[in-house]
């Protein structure tokens, strides 16, 4: 695994100077070293070795996952804001529905692989990349209608499409360093200029491609709560018992269908600063999705109402539907109370 991982730095090295950062083959390239790196990490703590050895180790490994994990995150974002500026609705979707292939990865990176700790840097570069790619068409068909009759809205965003096509070009062409920067950089600006003058056209309000958790926990009443579920599936790496053909113990990967929460509590929350959160986002952990499902379909079928709205069931009991919902309140709201602090109300 030292090998594996110091082959696929020098690719990263060489496709971060020649690829655009939100390509998929430099995402793979950051995505196949964090998981490089956390395969590392579980094999070594089955290890003997000094604790002050092991700890360095872990702590520099843990450090560079989190440093990757956030520029993939980060350069979804942008892949996403792109694609919501630059697109129609529908193509704008279906290129963001692409993008959340990866957000399973770095959600798993984010609950820590199996391997770590939970790693709270990775909540927000995690939220803004499930958010921005929620709902895509809808933002992009938004800003559409925004911008009706601002000529400087549809020049900007034909300049947009120009660059991002001239910059994939040059990176599947090849070309000089110098000549890259300057397309990315250009790239970048005219990406700035959209934005700004979608935030004017607006009236001055943050939208799907300015997602920010401070901006959102501003806008937020005291009290008030958001909450966005989102079902991935959950990775992590286990140390086998046996021993794989080079004698090192068997590492295993797997994935199970599972169900987070990404709590945003408001900015006026009414609890005291010495008790108050460090950061309005709570990211949550609900587990295994399987038996949230058997407990909402159990908590629907008590109430009488099937798969279809409309269906009704007159047998229904008053104690199924109180112990149906008390388990499906159980295992989804819960666990978010600690999240939510002292708000009361979920918007």
């Amino acid at each position: 695994l030292a090998g594996a991982r110091a082959l696929e730095e020098q690719v990263l090295v060489v496709q971060s100077r020649t690829l655009p950062d939100d390509h998929p083959d430099l995402q793979r390239a950051r995505q196949n070293l964090a998981v490089t790196i956390v395969n590392q990490l579980a094999r070594a703590s089955s290890h003997p070795a000094g604790e002050g050895e092991r700890n360095g180790e872990r702590e520099e490994g843990r450090q560079r996952c989190v440093e990757l994990i956030s520029d993939v995150c980060g350069a979804q974002v942008h892949a996403a804001r792109a694609a919501i500026l630059g697109s129609p609705g529908r193509e704008a979707e279906e290129r963001c529905a692409g993008l959340t292939r990866d957000l399973a990865l770095s959600l798993s990176f984010a609950q820590g692989f199996g391997v770590l700790e939970p790693q709270v840097e990775l909540e927000s570069p995690s939220f803004a990349f499930a958010e921005t790619t929620r709902g895509a068409a809808l933002a992009s068909a938004a800003l559409t209608r925004t911008a009706e009759g601002s000529p400087k809205y549809a020049e900007l965003r034909e300049a947009l499409s120009e660059a991002s096509d001239a910059l994939a070009g040059l990176a599947q062409q090849g070309t000089t360093s110098e000549e890259f920067d300057r397309a990315r950089v250009k790239r970048e600006s005219v990406e700035r200029e959209l934005v700004a003058l979608s935030r004017e056209l607006s009236g001055g309000a943050e939208g799907a491609v300015e997602l920010e958790v401070d901006a959102l926990a501003r806008r937020l009443a005291a009290g008030e709560a958001t909450v966005s579920f989102r079902r991935f599936k959950k990775w992590r790496v286990e140390v086998e018992a046996e021993l794989d053909s080079t004698g090192q113990p068997a590492l295993r990967e797997s994935a199970v269908a599972s169900l987070c929460a990404f709590v945003v509590r408001s900015a006026k929350a009414a609890t005291s600063p010495e008790s108050a959160p460090a950061s309005p986002l709570t990211l949550v952990d609900l587990g295994p999705i399987a038996p949230i499902e058997a407990a909402a379909r159990a908590w629907r079928a008590a109430i009488g109402v099937g798969v279809e709205r409309g269906l009704s069931n007159d047998d229904t009991g008053i104690d199924r539907v109180k112990e149906s919902g008390e388990e499906l309140r159980r295992l989804v709201l819960d666990p978010l109370l600690p999240a939510l602090g002292g708000a009361d109300h979920l918007v």
